[in-house]
């Protein structure tokens, strides 16, 4: 009678775990190791964007390494997407970002293991990532497959890939080397400003805002760029994503910093009509147009701007 019940409790206890998946193990280590990484190499506070620039080689380096010691784990796919980054925005090495996050893609399609949800990575995450930086940087035709693949996969990328196909005949439209496709709006002084104004010259048009700390740090350079040229032919067109009820902060500001060229202001914030015409998604932004109304130049910033402004000016 003992021995019956005592099989009989033992036989309702739990089962034992399971043993340890040495797969999983690794991907929560990796992460675990990933995460130390990443707050040893954090930023430090007040850094110059020539130290940043800097700093941003060794830290490429350093994932690299990361990712080959890890290889195979999200975290590795993590360490990459971060090298990408730094390519695409800090090293100025736009094609090896690219192949980065084209390799990466490919690698999530093709796993078989679940990737660990503390990863928060997926490959339909880094393809939009992946078509999205191909569409900044005017690849139109290399963004379109990823963005038709995404578009039919049906996760929750499916609808931001179809909204940016439905983009993609204005994006072509607004490419370097198209004719800026005409504008109207309204200055500050309630006067229509229209591209056929500026027929003939070389055209700076600029999104911009008072509360945009970026934008300030480029205003100097644009300012010095009408003060060297404007005679010569060079005009800025300021187009202000301020909000409503702010015209006479966009008016002092302009004032205050010594910007004379119009402003075409309707209040709209990020809604404002020509950001929506012209796809300007984050500020500050700008495209530079030839004396026959080509565009020839996107968001350049600091020197580039004047040197750029005096090339198309010498044109015949």
């Amino acid at each position: 009678m003992l021995l019956t019940l005592t099989l009989t409790l033992a036989a309702l206890q739990d089962p034992p775990p399971p043993p340890p998946d040495p797969a999983q193990e690794r991907e929560a280590a990796a992460l675990d190791a990933y995460d130390a990484f990443s707050r040893e190499n954090r930023p430090a506070p007040g850094a110059t964007p020539e130290q940043v620039a800097e700093r941003a080689k060794g830290l490429r380096a350093r994932l690299a390494a990361f990712a080959e010691q890890w290889t195979g784990t999200a975290a590795s796919y993590r360490a990459l997407l971060d090298a990408a980054g730094l390519d695409l925005h800090l090293l100025n090495l736009p094609d090896d970002g690219l192949k980065l996050l084209s390799g990466i893609y490919d690698a999530l399609k093709a796993r078989t293991e679940p990737l660990p949800q503390r990863a928060r990575l997926s490959a339909g995450l880094v393809g939009l990532q992946y078509a999205e930086e191909l569409l900044r940087l005017e690849r139109y035709g290399d963004a379109e497959p990823v963005l038709e693949e995404l578009a039919a996969a049906g996760g929750p990328e499916k609808a931001r890939a179809r909204a940016a196909l439905r983009r993609l005949p204005l994006l072509r439209s607004l490419a370097i080397g198209q004719p800026l496709p005409a504008f109207t709006g309204t200055d500050l002084d309630g006067q229509e400003a229209r591209l056929a104004d500026f027929a003939g010259k070389v055209l700076l048009l600029d999104f911009w805002a008072t509360w945009c700390g970026p934008c300030r740090v480029e205003m100097p350079h644009l300012v010095a760029a009408y003060q060297q040229f404007h005679e010569q032919g060079f005009e800025i067109l300021g187009v202000s994503l301020d909000q409503a009820d702010s015209a006479d902060a966009v008016r002092a500001f302009a004032t205050d910093n010594h910007m004379p060229w119009r402003q075409i202001y309707d209040g709209g914030y990020h809604d404002a009509a020509l950001a929506r015409q012209y796809l300007v998604q984050v500020i500050p932004a700008s495209i530079l147009v030839d004396r026959k109304g080509v565009i020839r130049h996107r968001n350049l910033r600091g020197a580039a701007l004047a040197q750029a402004v005096g090339e198309l000016l010498a044109e015949p």
